[in-house]
């Protein structure tokens, strides 16, 4: 089993720096798309409930309005083409005429049944460019937030048990340079 990666903490007590990054940090700034005036009522349920979704993960910025938008549309699709589906069943019973003209009786499958194929290629296709998917989820990013992140000593570290020693990004100060004597 391999080791795990080493935080930033560690390898900065270990007086090392990092070969690679772990992930590549995303420049953009986090925020919540505004919902688009054009989405009907339950379009529109399922874009703040994607919203809300990806914000709690961090995934979400403002230029992602379009995709999100887009989504809700499609699962509105496929929530009505669904539904359709169901109330017709996945065979129709159809009237066909033979060569002498003689009306006969046959079971085909239903052409609902494709459009709601089609449709749900097209959902898992934006659930994964949205991270919605499992595999997918793993790839995303968290975007970074504008703030930036403050250091904290390592517990038991010689920041943590002397903090006096140490600035409060964790640099060591020479007692020379903090005003004390030298033990």
């Amino acid at each position: 089993m391999a080791a795990h990666a080493k935080t930033d903490n560690e390898l900065w007590l270990a007086g090392k720096k990092r070969q690679k990054p772990l992930v590549a940090k995303s420049t953009v700034s986090p925020g919540r798309p505004k919902c688009p005036s054009h989405l009907c009522e339950s379009a529109r349920k399922e874009f703040h409930r994607v919203s809300k979704l990806l914000g709690e993960r961090k995934h979400e910025s403002r230029g992602d309005e379009t995709v999100v938008a887009l989504y809700a549309v499609v699962y509105d699709r496929w929530v009505t083409a669904k539904a359709k589906l169901d109330q017709e069943g996945m065979q129709i019973t159809v009237e066909v005429f033979d060569n002498h003209g003689t009306p006969k009786i046959r079971t085909k499958e239903n052409p609902v049944l494709e459009i709601v194929e089609r449709i749900e290629k097209q959902l898992f296709a934006l659930a994964k460019e949205l991270g919605l998917t499992p595999q997918a989820r793993t790839k995303v990013q968290s975007l970074v937030s504008t703030e930036p992140q403050k250091r904290t000593p390592i517990p038991g570290s010689m920041w943590d048990t002397h903090p006096e020693m140490f600035d409060e990004n964790g640099v060591y100060i020479p007692p020379e340079l903090r005003g004390g004597k030298a033990n």
